[in-house]
């Protein structure tokens, strides 16, 4: 098994402060709003009450896939925190603006938050096992990845694998073997010293 802690240490990123966070379709919707108005995303996720990422000083962050799985999307540096009552004037703006809910202004905080570049050639490409604690969209753990594609994904896995929407996730998991077999990826950075560790 090859776990995103794994690939973070490959890619020379230290995961001791990374928390893994896995966004839901709430508010808005996450991977076109990523690839769509990146702005809009990083206000979204900007929002959050205090300590929420607790001690972290990245985060590394997914959409959600297709059932208990999650699509990578980039990692985020934690440069600071602002407690509700701190929240400059302009903060009911950047809501409006972006058309998030107005009550944030009263209850959030908000992240400073710079996108790191070390990973974002695995963006929308690495899919990762988020389990069935779906619910629990911050965490500290590992996960084990499923799959690097060649491409960034677009398309819910099931539709590229060919498979109807409420396949399992065994089924899942035997369908995407069976595409690296015939796609043989490899991470582009790094086959050359990790090629053992690849099917």
């Amino acid at each position: 098994m090859i776990s995103i802690r794994k690939i973070f240490e490959m890619y020379g990123v230290n995961s001791e402060g990374i928390k893994l966070v896995r966004h839901t379709n709430k508010e808005i919707t996450i991977l076109e709003t990523f690839e769509n108005n990146l702005e809009r995303f990083e206000a979204y996720q900007s929002f959050q009450p205090s300590n929420k990422y607790g001690n972290a000083t990245r985060i590394a962050v997914f959409s959600s896939y297709h059932k208990t799985t999650a699509l990578f999307l980039g990692l985020w540096d934690i440069t600071g925190f602002t407690e509700n009552s701190n929240l400059p004037k302009n903060s009911i703006d950047v809501l409006e603006k972006h058309k998030l809910p107005q009550n944030w202004i009263n209850e959030l905080g908000r992240y400073m938050l710079k996108m790191n570049p070390l990973l974002q050639d695995l963006s929308r490409r690495l899919v990762i096992e988020w389990g069935a604690g779906t619910l629990a969209w911050i965490q500290s753990g590992d996960k084990e990845v499923l799959e690097i594609a060649k491409e960034a994904r677009h398309e819910k896995v099931t539709e590229l694998l060919g498979l109807e929407e409420e396949a399992g996730k065994d089924e899942v998991k035997e369908a995407m073997s069976e595409w690296r077999e015939e796609n043989h990826w490899l991470f582009p950075k790094i086959k050359q010293k990790f090629r053992f560790m690849f099917p």
